[in-house]
């Protein structure tokens, strides 16, 4: 009886220390879409793919590509996937062949980006 006791009790232990390496700064961070929308002051900017969290650091955010990102501001605050974040790089940036130049300037896509989830204030 005691000895189940105490394979309880380390279970339990186990489990919230896994727990608690779930969570950064005791902020729970929720599961992030692998693709989806871009939003930034409340208008769809982007499209990303690839999208995951950094297995070295859990406030950055690693996408494999934004496309349609015309309008996308670089330098300012976006949301995606709930959490608003800022870029810290973007390794290139490929403007499509035959792709029509409107007012706001022609279509780009952003490969290999990385950013900073925002904390809440």
């Amino acid at each position: 009886m005691c000895t189940l006791g105490i394979v309880i009790l380390a279970v339990l232990v186990a489990f919230a220390a896994f727990a608690g390496l779930a969570t950064r700064s005791g902020e729970a961070r929720p599961a992030l879409p692998r693709y989806g929308n871009i939003f930034q002051s409340g208008g769809l900017v982007g499209w990303a793919t690839g999208v995951r969290i950094s297995a070295l650091d859990s406030s950055i955010v690693e996408f494999e590509q934004i496309s349609h990102a015309r309008q996308l501001r670089q330098q300012s605050e976006f949301e995606y996937g709930g959490l608003k974040m800022r870029m810290s790089q973007v390794v290139q940036v490929d403007y499509p062949q035959g792709g029509d130049a409107d007012r706001t300037g022609p279509d780009k896509t952003l490969l290999r980006v990385t950013a900073k989830i925002q904390r809440s204030h």
